[in-house]
């Protein structure tokens, strides 16, 4: 397998790495992403190490290291020279097993691992870039955790990723050696990084440059207050609550979506986008906090063609491919659901015809020509970032979807990340076949407990009802 030694991050990891890193010189926590997934049967350890070892040598920026370019000052990855030793040792590094079968606690002590292997101060410089948890438990069940700092993937990536490890399982019958084996025709090469804006002439992404200053300027006057303020609170740990829905309750869930948010594209994403800033107005009541606006973010996954125009089928498994426009959920039809739907809709729209996604990745590219000591100068200049009241994302299963690990059937899987206060707290959805996730982290001691469950009590009040 050739790859090259030097893979650049793309504009949105290296946004990424701009924030993590400034996050770990202030607050000291990164940011990290986590995925669990839920399996029937106990699949061997040594077989799934080997997998994980055969994934990371098929897909090396997994076992890179971050370094800094010394000439331009850009971040890039370092590929090890020596890809299948190298891979060997980084799954020795990146796996880790317990055996809770016996365990009279088992509960107890899953969620005490999960929360004390969450590494906030993840060493980019060192690798390997993913971690990888197995936990057998009773009632022939296997759940698996795999974390990872975000500039290396999105969680479309993540899925993938999961999917390399079990075609390298020996279960499958097409598993590949962890000494070789070549990719998919859905996924691409580790340096195949899409450059979004190459078949775009210089004139229009000069347009979209200047368009990117004004995409929010409806809403200038808005005074949004965050909850929790206390940006320079030290990270101790963080709070983590699953909600998860089942197919009854899901296809309940679908039918209040399209009873109170008007037809189109991204239509359950927008019904729980507006019950999460209906929670949120309900947790700011009854804390005595007032605001003229409930901000959140919508994670989208941004429009990828290849060079001749057409829509890509396929991408790497790193790298971040997403925008994220602002929805803004005003004081004055938050009370009326359908109201602040409509709203919502609209808000999406005006962002499509405006090119958002394409705007927003050309302002994050006109960014990657500054060194990166330079960067954090960008988040505390006032550019206009926005202070969100509270995270929010949703997403579903990528083209190829993951069913089985090490041979397993999955029955769930689930992923969220902590944010930076302001706003302090992220609820994410997914979606996994038939099943709705709700997975809500936030962080410690800057939000307390009691008003982090209260607000995940409110949002599932709000999708059930009827």
């Amino acid at each position: 397998m050739s790859v090259a030694r030097r893979i650049p991050l793309n504009p949105c990891d290296y946004l990424y790495f701009a924030h993590h890193d400034w996050l770990r010189r202030t607050v000291q926590s990164g940011n990290i992403a986590f995925m669990m997934i839920d399996a029937e049967g106990h699949p061997d350890p040594d077989d799934i190490k080997d997998a994980l070892a055969a994934a990371m040598l098929a897909h090396p920026v997994t076992i890179a290291k971050l370094k800094i370019s010394l000439a331009r000052g850009r971040p890039y990855w370092c590929i090890p020279r020596s890809l299948p030793q190298a891979a060997q040792r980084a799954a020795e590094q990146a796996y880790c097993y317990d055996d809770l079968r016996t365990s009279n606690d088992w509960q107890a002590r899953l969620d005490q691992l999960c929360l004390q292997r969450y590494a906030p101060d993840w060493d980019l410089a060192a690798g390997p870039q993913v971690r990888f948890e197995q936990y057998a438990l009773p009632n022939d069940a296997t759940r698996f955790c795999i974390r990872w700092p975000h500039l290396l993937m999105d969680a479309e990536g993540a899925q993938l990723f999961l999917w390399e490890i079990e075609r390298r399982h020996p279960s499958d019958s097409g598993a590949q050696s962890p000494q070789g084996g070549g990719l998919p025709p859905e996924i691409a090469p580790d340096d195949d990084t899409i450059d979004v804006l190459a078949d775009h002439a210089v004139t229009q992404r000069l347009r979209w440059f200047r368009r990117g200053f004004s995409l929010s300027s409806d809403r200038k006057d808005l005074q949004a207050r965050p909850l929790f303020a206390d940006a320079d609170s030290k990270l101790t740990d963080f709070g983590l609550v699953y909600r998860n829905w089942n197919p009854e309750e899901v296809r309940q869930i679908q039918d209040n979506a399209k009873r109170t948010t008007p037809g189109g594209p991204a239509l359950y994403a927008r019904h729980l986008a507006a019950c999460v800033i209906r929670a949120l107005h309900r947790v700011y009541i009854e804390a005595g906090k007032e605001t003229d606006a409930y901000l959140i973010t919508l994670p989208l996954r941004v429009t990828l063609r290849d060079r001749h125009g057409n829509i890509r089928k396929k991408r790497p498994v790193p790298g971040n491919y997403l925008v994220s426009p602002t929805l803004c959920g005003r004081l004055d039809v938050v009370a009326d659901k359908q109201a602040l739907a409509a709203d919502i809709l609209h808000q999406l729209d005006a962002y499509r015809q405006a090119d958002g996604d394409l705007v927003q990745w050309t302002l994050i590219s006109a960014a990657t020509h500054m060194r990166a000591s330079w960067y954090p100068l960008l988040f505390q200049l006032p550019l206009g970032f926005e202070t969100l009241s509270s995270g929010f994302s949703y997403y579903g299963e990528p083209i190829r979807s993951v069913r089985s690990l090490g041979g397993c059937k999955l029955t769930n899987v689930c992923g969220g990340g902590p944010l930076a206060t302001p706003p302090g707290w992220n609820p994410t959805f997914s979606k996994f076949q038939d099943r709705l996730n709700l997975t809500m982290t936030w962080n410690r001691p800057a939000v307390p407990d009691d008003v982090a469950n209260r607000y995940v009590d409110f949002i599932e009040q709000e999708i059930l009802a009827q």
